[in-house]
């Protein structure tokens, strides 16, 4: 299996002892990124990303793959302090926690996706809100984590995104509409005076899928163009088509405010295309 290695960045510093750092693990069906951060600090010290050179066709070829990959970084070699790991899959479902019975996760996603027999599912507890992530985590990546670096934490990113957008926007009261754009696929949170109205994900071809959604999202919930805010983060950047076809649209658009991640070693570009990744520390 070859492979294609995207380097976002690296500290210069020397980072050969990591054993009392922390890691943290997103992982999605074509491929992982991963950062690891200081002691006692959300400071990034090294973050990369790793995609597969094909998709794994079923659970086994994905554990394969990462494994594989895993395995041949140097870096990850090593002990850390805490493991945290992110699940990028849409085997997902919200349900209020008022209607939720631990005993019947199965039947939360049954009407979405299908479920089979042997499925490990679980959930999260989304925080400052009364919701609970139903899910299906990457149980063989799970195993193999233990088994190489000892205990550790794991979320859903529906639940690490969720959160984080809270948190971000909780000083704001105007409806926003946040869109993480991802390569084909998209994301999209709805907020009314800093609740949560709305989580949902597409897989999308083109920029044209982007807008439809984004449109008809909004005007299922009596959202007006002229009024809401929409903020864009993931693979996306103001002269991007994507973005362009936006502004037709929307009178108000705008990127995510990322100025508050202290990365000296981050971008713009990269702090919002990671959102997840950087936040994961702090929904673990």
């Amino acid at each position: 299996m070859t492979k294609l290695t995207k380097i976002l960045t690296k500290n210069k510093e020397n980072i050969s002892n990591l054993n009392h750092c922390n890691l943290s693990i997103q992982l999605s069906l074509d491929g992982f990124s991963f950062c690891i951060t200081k002691p006692y600090s959300p400071e990034i010290i090294c973050l990369e990303q790793y995609k597969f050179a094909q998709k794994p066709s079923n659970p086994f070829e994905h554990l394969t793959f990462t494994e594989s990959l895993i395995q041949s970084v140097p870096i990850l070699q090593q002990p850390f302090s805490t493991v945290k790991v992110c699940h990028t899959n849409n085997l997902a479902s919200l349900v209020p926690l008022s209607l939720f019975d631990k005993e019947r996760l199965s039947d939360y996603l049954d009407y979405n996706i299908r479920v089979l027999a042997n499925d490990f599912i679980t959930h999260d507890t989304i925080k400052h809100t009364d919701i609970v992530n139903v899910y299906v985590p990457f149980v063989n990546f799970n195993n193999f984590i233990l088994e190489k670096y000892g205990s550790f934490n794991y979320k859903h990113s529906a639940t690490v995104f969720i959160q984080s957008i809270l948190k971000h926007a909780k000083n704001t009261s105007n409806n926003q509409v946040f869109v993480a754009l991802e390569h084909g696929s998209m994301e999209i949170i709805v907020l009314k005076n800093n609740s949560l109205q709305l989580y949902n994900s597409f897989t999308i071809t083109c920029k044209e899928d982007f807008i439809y959604y984004i449109l008809f999202t909004t005007e299922q919930l009596q959202l007006n163009p002229e009024i809401f805010e929409l903020v864009l983060l993931g693979t996306i950047h103001e002269e991007d088509p994507y973005f362009e076809l936006c502004k037709t649209y929307v009178r108000h658009v705008s990127l995510i405010n990322m100025s508050n991640i202290n990365q000296p070693l981050l971008d713009t570009e990269s702090k919002q295309a990671n959102f997840n990744l950087i936040h994961l520390h702090e929904c673990v």
